[in-house]
């Protein structure tokens, strides 16, 4: 019978898709929900070499735009490959790393039957966490490289052995070798660890990196590469998903892209070759496996010089290596339109970031009361209209001593001279017909919804009170209740 120890500590409370994959003579793999795992261990999980994701996924797809919930970290200790025993190499991490306070002490330290597996349980975040879990990841990569640390652990989309299955490389038995509740959170193990990778406090946001002036520490440099690829890779797999897989003319470009971004990304070059001909799937026009894997073999060894930190020298400037292509240019190959750009993260060009700063300052510009500061002051204007009505004050007494205009069309508040008074657009008075019906009551707009037979607030038309408008025909009352609306809203 499976024991599923480890695995329940994990992804008891998991709300994705979970990766349960299995290496025969071909490595397959199949996702479920925690529940289905749980319940039907014996028919899902192999015996020998089964393998579970430690991360959770949005959909049935072990890619990492897709990941839901990060719930491990994890780092994959081949000892012997440096020349250690794997009980050396366990005693001299206790001894030099986790009771000298370089790295957390591990929730569980897994025997994988060929090397020691460490696992840092965390209670979830969501995916815009990647970065912080990125840059932890590789903290504890760096203090563990010398006892055999896998760099291939560095990906979030990572799989690890089933406690209690066998290791088919030398037949041993994967076995739990230490283990505790302590369940850790990413601010935590970063306020702890990693003090030079301030957080923004005062903005609430667990995730969001404050920089500081001056030059940049090496950790930062890094969460921010961190983050731009895997922001790199969710936008092309969403302008996949929006164009519902045609990608005709530039099928083999984006496939090179996704290549070279996820292996930068994971520093996992088999893995982001096979993340590259999973999403040649989703293509209308998929490209044959041979000639993904050949068409884009450069993007392999331009990340692998990536991952090694090679420099090059470019316009006199010392660049580290691999392509480094501008926004531009990829919008341009990819012939990404404006409308596309409103749902990419970083691909978007001139037009759409000045449209997203004028949305952000817009919003930053909002009082408390929801109001813009051009909102608040119409109110503050039409509350001293009103006041001075109420002291007896003619419309033109008001317009003079408020300096707003007096006439007819123009008067910017003049309406609250009306007690209440009805507007309609492409009125017909012999058909009785209009195609929009409105009235002003009290200082509030509304409008008639003939559907509900209900007035509705409608304060988008304050362009009536303040003189905007003038394509509109004012109606009694009784008139307006004969009115037939031509266009039903």
């Amino acid at each position: 019978m499976v024991k599923l120890t480890e695995f329940d500590k994990i992804h008891r409370d998991s709300k994705g898709w979970i990766t349960v994959a299995r290496k025969q003579e071909n490595y397959t793999q199949r996702h479920y929900r925690y529940d289905q795992i749980a319940a039907g261990a014996e028919e899902l999980i192999a015996d020998t070499n089964a393998f579970y994701s430690q991360n959770t996924f949005l959909q049935p797809t072990r890619r990492l735009e897709y990941i839901k919930e990060l719930k491990a970290l994890y780092i994959d200790v081949d000892c012997p490959k440096v020349g250690f025993m794997k009980d050396a190499a366990l005693y001299l991490i206790q001894e030099e790393l986790i009771k000298t306070n370089k790295i957390p002490p591990p929730s569980t330290i897994i025997d994988s039957g060929t090397g020691l597996w460490l696992k840092w349980h965390i209670e979830w975040a969501p995916a815009q966490a990647l970065p912080l879990w990125n840059a932890i990841m590789q903290y504890l990569y760096d203090q563990l490289e010398e006892f055999g640390a896998d760099r291939g652990c560095l990906d979030a989309t990572r799989v690890s052995r089933f406690e209690n299955t066998v290791n088919s490389k030398n037949g041993a038995t994967v076995k739990i070798v230490e283990s505790n509740d302590i369940t850790y959170t990413l601010r935590h193990i970063q306020s702890e660890y990693l003090p030079q990778l301030p957080l923004d406090w005062q903005n609430n946001s667990e995730y969001t990196i404050k920089r500081k002036k001056g030059r940049k520490t090496k950790v930062t440099a890094l969460l921010t590469w961190h983050s731009l690829h895997y922001a790199r890779l969710c936008d092309l797999a969403k302008l996949v998903e929006l164009r519902n897989g045609d990608m005709e003319g530039c099928t083999e470009y984006t496939l090179f892209l996704y290549r070279y971004w996820s292996a930068c990304y994971k520093s996992d070059t088999d893995d982001a070759l096979q993340d590259a001909l999973e999403l040649n799937q989703k293509f209308k026009k998929p490209m044959p496996e041979r000639r993904v894997i050949i068409d884009t073999k450069s993007a392999e060894k331009a990340a692998a010089k990536w991952i090694a930190g090679e420099k090059v020298k470019w316009k006199g400037l010392e660049k580290r290596a691999g392509y480094n292509y501008k926004t531009e240019s990829i919008i341009e190959l990819l012939q990404i339109t404006s409308e596309e750009q409103r749902h990419m993260r970083t691909l978007i060009g001139s037009s759409e970031k000045n449209r997203r700063q004028k949305e952000r300052r817009k919003a930053e510009r909002r009082a408390e009361n929801g109001k813009t500061e051009r909102e608040t002051q119409t109110a503050l204007k039409l509350s001293q209209v009103k006041e001075l009505r109420d002291k007896g004050l003619k419309q033109k007494e008001i317009a003079n001593q408020l300096g707003i205009s007096a006439e007819p069309q123009r008067f910017t508040y003049g309406r609250f001279f009306v007690q209440d008074f009805y507007f309609v657009y492409d009125y017909d008075p012999e058909a009785g017909t209009a195609s929009r019906l409105y009235r002003f009551l009290n200082n509030q707009c509304e409008r008639y919804h003939p559907r509900s037979d209900s007035w509705q607030p409608s304060p988008g038309q304050w362009c009536i009170i303040i003189g905007e408008d003038c394509f509109y025909d004012e109606i009694e009352p009784e008139v307006a209740a004969k009115l037939t609306i031509t266009i039903r809203v």
